[in-house]
C-alpha cells in the first residue's frame, strides 16, 4: 500500500515482495521439518510394533 503513492515504488515493492518470499520460504521449512518428524514418528512406531510382535512368538 506504501508503494502506490511512493517517489521510489519498485524499491518497496521489492522490499514487500521479499518478505512474502521469507514468510513462504520459512513455512515452507517448517512444513518439511514437521513432515520429516511424523516420518520419523512413524518409523518408530513401526518398528516397535514389529518387536513387539517378534518377541511374542
Amino acid at each position: 500500500m506504501g508503494a502506490l503513492y511512493s517517489k521510489t515504488p519498485m524499491m518497496l515493492y521489492a522490499v514487500g515482495f521479499g518478505v512474502w518470499a521469507l514468510f513462504l520460504w520459512g513455512l515452507y521449512r517448517r512444513m518439511k521439518k514437521n513432515d520429516e518428524r511424523r516420518d520419523m514418528e512413524r518409523q518408530f512406531r513401526d518398528y516397535m510394533r514389529h518387536q513387539l510382535r517378534k518377541s511374542a512368538r
